[in-house]
């Protein structure tokens, strides 16, 4: 069962970035829904898992439709999203990195104590 919720996401990502690939060039309401979808989803941690997968490949999918010229009308949306998941990126790289600087400082701790 969790397989299947797990694929059902990921098709639920997939329709939400097709929704801002060039061929919606005149929707602006599926444009933004599809937006603020995959915004509130790459807050969230367990659903963000999805962004990074297989190599973070719907990160690199996201990137190609905001830089394609023929996707115009949808830029400024992929530009959200993409500035959502850097965000996301830095708050989680920032934790994690605080987490190993405990470490690190517990073990040059740890060192100064065998030194005396």
């Amino acid at each position: 069962m969790h397989r299947v919720l797990e694929k059902k996401k990921q098709m639920v990502v997939t329709s939400l970035v097709r929704l801002l690939g060039f061929r919606n060039q005149d929707s602006l309401e599926d444009s933004l829904n599809a937006m603020y979808i995959l915004i509130e989803m790459v807050e969230v941690d367990k659903t963000f898992e999805l962004f990074m997968g297989n190599d973070a490949e719907i990160v690199g999918d996201l990137v190609e439709l905001a830089v394609d010229p023929e996707n115009q009308f949808n830029q400024q949306y992929l530009l959200s999203v993409l500035l959502s998941i850097t965000k996301q990126l830095k708050s989680s790289a920032e934790s994690s990195q605080s987490a190993f600087r405990d470490l690190d400082d517990d073990g040059q701790e740890t060192k100064e104590t065998n030194k005396n």
